[in-house]
């Protein structure tokens, strides 16, 4: 499901605009929620980290305390790859806003049906891209995404798993690690131990039996899991030819 969030001040747009949007859905066969805010400070108070797992963002850039830019760079310090379309009645603001890379920009007086439908449906596309480069987990009550590119390796502590990542301590969820293989892209992560699966794109080197990691963590292989060489020397082969 593609979720997606319409922050604008005047009511009349909002609710505009989100008819739209799930009528565009339902004819184009697309699961989608749609949530709606009438200002940056009312998208920005989220108890239940729903910012993080919205794919699209639909922002008016002239709100009246918090505007979209501010509110959009906001949201890409815990969004970064969401999908931000901006709406406005001047250009004059395009290159201030360029920073917080948006997708498209909307002017309100050219609203044409066609051309939404246009944008938004790159946005899907693109969202739907997304979601397979990155991982969610939950803890709790708490919902978050990464960058499948910025994990390290997962490690599996009894039932809880941690996912140590290029910045920041790690992260940690509830799971199974057998599901959690199941869940990752086999090309590039692979276990390597009972307890551990890691991302061949941040390992540093092998030596011996064992993987060392960009960030200098050393895994062993266990002895189950031996053919995790030939894996690894296929991935560096298979990286060369791409080149």
């Amino acid at each position: 499901m593609i979720h997606i969030c319409i922050c604008d001040d005047s009511d009349a747009m909002r609710d505009e605009l989100c008819g739209l949007i799930q009528e565009l859905c339902q004819k184009h066969s697309i699961a989608a929620s749609v949530s709606c805010c009438s200002s940056g400070e009312e998208l920005l108070f989220d108890p239940d980290d729903k910012n993080r797992t919205t794919d699209i963002f639909f922002l008016d850039i002239l709100m009246k305390k918090l505007n979209g830019i501010e509110t959009a760079a906001k949201l890409r310090a815990i969004n970064p790859t969401a999908q931000i379309i901006f709406l406005t009645v001047s250009k004059e603001h395009v290159f201030e806003a360029l920073d917080v890379m948006p997708l498209h920009y909307l002017l309100k007086q050219d609203m044409q049906t066609e051309k939404i439908e246009k944008v938004f449906l790159k946005a899907v596309s693109l969202a739907e891209k997304g979601r397979k480069e990155k991982f969610t987990y939950k803890f709790g009550k708490t919902i978050g995404s990464l960058l499948l590119s910025d994990i390290i390796y997962f490690e599996v502590k009894n039932r809880i798993i941690e996912i140590h990542t290029k910045n920041g301590p790690p992260i940690e969820f509830y799971g199974n690690i057998s599901d959690l293989e199941q869940q990752l892209p086999p090309e590039s992560f692979h276990r390597v131990h009972r307890s551990y699966i890691v991302n061949f794109e941040n390992v540093d080197y092998l030596s011996g039996k064992e993987f060392v990691c960009i960030d200098r963590t050393v895994i062993p292989i266990g002895q189950k899991y031996a053919d995790s060489r030939e894996h690894y020397q296929n991935y560096l082969l298979n990286g060369l030819s791409m080149v």
